[in-house]
């Protein structure tokens, strides 16, 4: 058992002692962290490029090897990043040529509001080909995958 302890000096000169069972809290702590560590060992052994977005269409998480297939950095793609404002940055780099931005955020509004998943091919100026998997989430938002199908 892990019990917290505090004391604190009263007005009259004398203490009040509080003990505070916190075993739970502290076990739920080490859950959530090693939660996380698997996480963070799935996005980075995952062998597709994966970018997430929340309800408002900001990137909250995004793995290496999304960057490496793009071959961008994590300054290109700040997490926070819209999704337009992400493909209109890979327009801008090149990578992309022939892309209507409005459209494609348009499909991907409408399939994440219908909860339906929506996949494409990428054609890069580089001549690979990569596909595109959106999948909406629960609760808002969707994750995409990015697979190198050259």
């Amino acid at each position: 058992r892990i019990i917290l302890i505090s004391h604190r000096p009263l007005a009259s000169g004398g203490w009040v002692s509080i003990y505070e069972d916190i075993t739970e809290q502290r076990r739920a702590e080490q859950d959530l962290k090693e939660q996380h560590r698997r996480f963070d060992a799935a996005l980075a052994n995952m062998s597709q490029g994966l970018l997430m977005y929340d309800a408002d269409g900001k990137m909250i998480v995004r793995n290496g090897r999304f960057l490496e297939l793009y071959n961008v950095t994590a300054a290109d793609f700040p997490l926070g990043t819209t999704h337009r404002d992400a493909l209109e940055r890979l327009l801008e780099l090149g990578i992309y040529t022939k892309i209507d931005v409005d459209s494609e955020v348009a499909k991907t509004e409408a399939c994440r509001r219908a909860g339906k998943m929506h996949s494409t091919y990428r054609h890069l100026a580089d001549g690979r080909t990569i596909l595109v998997v959106r999948q909406p989430m629960s609760g808002g938002g969707w994750v995409a995958t990015f697979d190198d199908v050259t």
